[in-house]
């Protein structure tokens, strides 16, 4: 746990997964729907899970996961685009959680 709280290696979780895991169980579903004929498409998960996605798309090491979205606000929304003549993906915003602070305005 002492080294994988350093996050200068990409280990997996004590009894899990590393970010290299995630990103290629992952990528697979992402693949799925890139593949077909949807056009806009939510994928709901958690903050670990976007965070392999993102480096993966930006083609950063998965240790550097860690350094996205800190910390992961939940119910935030991070939206990539994928433009299917060039088949790349683009991180159009990461962890928007503005919808929320409107929510906490109005209860107050």
């Amino acid at each position: 746990m002492e080294e994988f709280l350093k996050h200068k290696i990409d280990i997996p979780y004590p009894e899990g997964e590393c970010g290299k895991d995630v990103w290629e169980r992952s990528i697979k579903v992402i693949n799925e729907i890139t593949s077909s004929d949807l056009n806009n498409v939510a994928v709901v998960t958690h903050g670990g899970v976007i965070r392999a996605l993102i480096s993966g798309f930006l083609g950063l090491a998965q240790e550097r996961r860690f350094y996205i979205g800190f910390p992961p606000e939940n119910c935030s929304i991070s939206i990539i685009k994928y433009d299917k003549s060039t088949g790349e993906f683009y991180v159009h915003c990461v962890n928007d959680y503005a919808h929320l602070e409107e929510l906490e305005d109005k209860r107050a």
